[in-house]
């Protein structure tokens, strides 16, 4: 055979190949996908160290943050524990009285407490009305979505009360407790 022949039988060969490959790809069902296999659970877990959460979080710093923060109140806001007194005295009792961590809030000091019918009232002081009103925003620009809305959030001076209820019920104990906070001035000891 000649050269020219021998270029046109492999150019023969190849395009026979190729087009041999393609038909057999098309007439074919592509193979079943193997299913996937469940991921591998190590026999022991290990427990989070002591004082840390299970995503590493240190507790210790974080008690030492409340305890930062209950240490440098604001002076001159209407303090938590004027805003829950006074609704005591308006009857609304508040129960399971806890400190936050205010750093999330921007602000100075928190503390939440459930007031009955699915309340829950947050209270946070600020250094100063300019600092309530940033906290406020930044709040309503990072948690609007994942809260309520029937969350009400009130700034008085220093002070930003957040008043969360889902029920539609609670509606005249919500307003209570927002003119009862509305009302306050800052204690002269604070």
């Amino acid at each position: 055979m000649t050269t020219l022949t021998k270029d046109r039988m492999r150019s023969l060969i190849v395009i026979s190949l190729c087009a041999l490959m393609a038909c057999k790809g098309k007439d074919e069902a592509p193979p079943a996908a193997k299913p996937a296999e469940p991921a591998m659970v190590p026999e022991t877990t290990e427990m989070p160290a002591p004082g840390t959460t299970a995503s590493g979080i240190n507790l210790a710093g974080l008690t030492g943050e409340l305890k930062k923060e209950a240490e440098h109140r604001p002076k001159g806001a209407v303090t938590v524990e004027q805003v829950f007194d006074a609704l005591e005295k308006q009857g609304i009792k508040p129960e399971q009285k806890q400190q936050l961590v205010a750093l999330s809030g921007a602000a100075s000091y928190c503390a939440d407490a459930r007031v009955g019918g699915g309340v829950i009232v947050v209270v946070c002081e600020y250094e100063n009305p300019e600092h309530a009103m940033r906290g406020k925003e930044a709040i309503e620009k990072r948690y609007n979505k994942a809260v309520s809305k029937d969350t009400i959030r009130k700034i008085n001076g220093a002070t930003m009360i957040t008043v969360v209820s889902a029920d539609p019920a609670q509606s005249n104990r919500v307003d209570q407790i927002v003119s009862t906070f509305s009302a306050l001035t800052p204690s002269s000891g604070s």
